[in-house]
């Protein structure tokens, strides 16, 4: 296919695959046999990379502080959009049925997870040393491509926990109940740990 800049960032859709060129910034639908491009559009920034969640195509692309993480349509409309934290910077990008993952330009780096309307859930460090470059969902775990061998790691999910509301608001000064429920079936003996992550737009405690 003629994509004359730097392609970073690569999806597929189950039928088309998708590719983010990180000079031009466009995506580009390639129909996979022939190479041939079905649709293109472009973005406001550079993108790094691309995640398909089933419907739309999610495009995490250069921001002025943090970078920015677009939901698009097949046809190139966005339809969502949040901003990551300024720093560390998060680069790659996958989905795994319910939530968007990231990784941070760190060393070593922590992997992020996010909703789709941009709240943090969960995140974990990273395996290795090295910043990380690509990642992928496997179904149950991810994989890491660092500098060097692909690295495989346990998402650290806990799915015997959940917590209730997910999100709200809460006036200055107030206090919000959480409810924690544990769901042990199906598990098999043994201590079972996870860390709880509650992040807010508080100014001093975030």
């Amino acid at each position: 296919p003629e994509i004359n800049g730097t392609p970073r960032g690569l999806a597929w859709d189950g039928q088309y695959m998708w590719v983010a060129d990180y000079t031009y910034r466009r995506v580009y639908q390639l129909e996979p046999s022939s190479g041939q491009i079905v649709n293109s559009f472009g973005v406001p920034s550079s993108p790094y990379d691309l995640a398909w969640d089933g419907s739309g195509i999610w495009v995490l692309r250069s921001g002025a502080d943090g970078n920015v993480i677009t939901r698009y349509d097949p046809g190139g409309t966005a339809v969502a959009e949040f901003t990551t934290p300024a720093s560390p910077k998060e680069y790659s990008l996958a989905w795994d049925g319910t939530f968007l993952w990231t990784v941070t330009n760190q060393v070593p780096a922590t992997v992020k997870a996010y909703d789709t309307e941009g709240v943090p859930r969960y995140q974990f460090g990273g395996a290795g040393s090295s910043s990380y470059g690509g990642l992928t969902w496997d179904g149950a775990d991810f994989w890491f491509s660092p500098y060097g061998d692909p690295v495989r790691v346990d998402s650290g999910r806990a799915p015997w926990l959940s917590v209730a509301p997910r999100k709200g608001l809460v006036d200055g000064k107030d206090y919000a109940d959480l409810a924690v429920s544990f769901n042990a079936a199906g598990l098999s003996d043994g201590d079972y740990s996870t860390t709880l992550c509650v992040s807010s737009n508080d100014l001093e405690t975030p």
